[in-house]
């Protein structure tokens, strides 16, 4: 299996079924910082570079008094059947089906998954989280705007192709929007006459110019 999260579960010789509860919570604290249930988090790798992502489902104690974690296990796109594609943001995961048990003794962070629109609106402004001691910290963000089924190795939904390049956005990419048909634009997938605005200072795409329909045409056409 490519995926870095089954890795982790099989050296931990931990199972995804569900040990006998005595009791269940609602949050926990780790380094006097609280994490609620619903929560996304990192979890520490074991032998890997980057940590993994899991939203927190349940937190409860087995009949030792351990506390465990029922998570659902975000995916990078590097770590899908179908690997990291041109239009995949730096900063973006893939939500799973890919469910797992874990000791909360893993959990190393704190950090937050948000949706593409959320991601894109708030990349100006970071998020800011107390820690429980007075003190603001800034923790990592993501965004996921598709889900992977590791049964199937399916991903949905399928994404809207935009730009000239007919690929979905990646919003690591410097983006142009079109002020006639309100389209979006990789920057990079234009020729630089398609980047100039017109005279009254306005950005219309090579669709709704007569120049840029006729450098279009001459593109399809090499």
């Amino acid at each position: 299996c490519c995926c870095c999260c089954c890795c982790w579960k099989k050296k931990t010789a931990m199972t995804s079924s569900k040990p006998t509860s005595d009791k269940e919570y609602n949050a926990f604290r780790l380094a006097k910082f609280r994490f609620d249930k619903g929560s996304t988090v990192l979890v520490k790798p074991d032998g890997e570079d980057k940590d993994f992502v899991a939203k927190v489902n349940r937190i409860f104690t087995d009949k030792s008094a351990t506390v465990l974690l029922d998570v659902t296990w975000y995916y990078r796109p590097e770590d899908t059947h179908q690997g990291r594609q041109w239009y995949h943001g730096e900063d973006e995961l893939i939500f799973s089906n890919h469910k797992d048990t874990i000791p909360v003794s893993t959990v190393n962070a704190f950090c937050v998954v948000q949706s593409l629109e959320e991601f894109n609106a708030s990349s100006e402004k970071p998020i800011a989280v107390e820690d429980g001691q007075g003190n603001t910290i800034y923790p990592p963000v993501f965004f996921s705007r598709t889900t992977y089924n590791v049964k199937t190795r399916k991903i949905t939904p399928k994404l809207k192709n935009i730009c000239v390049c007919k690929r979905p956005e990646n919003p690591s990419k410097d983006m142009l929007m079109c002020e006639s048909c309100q389209d979006w634009f990789h920057q990079e997938c234009l020729e630089a006459s398609e980047l100039k605005d017109d005279t009254k200072g306005v950005w219309r795409c090579p669709r709704c110019t007569t120049t840029g329909k006729r450098a279009l045409k001459r593109r399809k056409n090499k």
